[in-house]
């Protein structure tokens, strides 16, 4: 019995860091230098984004949760779940051969661009859920998905 209060009492700690871990944390600055934080930080890409488990150098500013493909002979569809933790590029499944089409992010049409030789749109920080689709005269042998998904 007295390993279930246990529990209950750690219980509301545990789901506290259980929420901290994916969150980006914020640059320690000391007080006398607030005002110039701005200033020094402008340049530096995806500060306070959070870093993958193997690489805390490494600031990741989309988070991808899920992809889900459904592929037939003449057409595809795919969605996407993500966390973005700043505005950001992000590159979508397909290449130059095989363009994604429909793309929707939220539910909202979006321009799908060539961003570093690949098909990307831009995101704004929030969780998303992005859409699309492919159409082709023959299922391909490859369907280029990003490494970062």
């Amino acid at each position: 019995m007295w390993m279930l209060w246990r529990l209950v009492l750690l219980l509301p700690l545990a789901s506290g860091l259980i929420e901290s871990v994916g969150q980006a944390a914020e640059p320690v600055v000391p007080q006398a230098l607030e005002p110039w934080k701005g200033w020094v930080v402008h340049d530096v890409a995806n500060l306070g984004c959070p870093s993958p488990y193997n690489d805390a150098r490494e600031r990741l500013a989309v988070w991808p949760s899920a992809l889900s493909l459904d592929l037939k002979d003449s057409e595809g569809r795919w969605t996407l779940r993500l966390e973005a933790f700043g505005r950001s590029w992000l590159p979508l499944p397909g290449s130059a051969e095989t363009w994604p089409v429909s793309v929707t992010l939220d539910g909202e049409p979006v321009a799908v661009v060539p961003h570093d030789g690949v098909p990307s749109i831009r995101v704004k920080p929030g969780r998303h859920l992005v859409s699309g689709g492919f159409r082709w005269s023959r299922l391909p042998e490859r369907l280029a998905i990003p490494n970062t998904i």
